[in-house]
């Protein structure tokens, strides 16, 4: 009984260990497609600027 009690802990522990890894990586993988997608929109901002200074000329 303390055994199987034992073991039932420690898939509960590894179980919590995977679940908090996959959070840490989908939050991880979130915020770097935010962070690109920010920078995307920044650069296409910055070059319809550019291109509409160009074409003010």
């Amino acid at each position: 009984m303390r055994s199987r009690l034992r073991g039932h802990r420690s898939a509960l522990a590894s179980f919590l260990l995977l679940a908090v890894l996959g959070w840490l990586l989908f939050k991880l993988v979130l915020g770097a497609v935010v962070f690109f997608a920010w920078l995307v929109a920044a650069v296409i901002v910055a070059a319809a600027l550019f291109w509409f200074a160009l074409a003010a000329r």
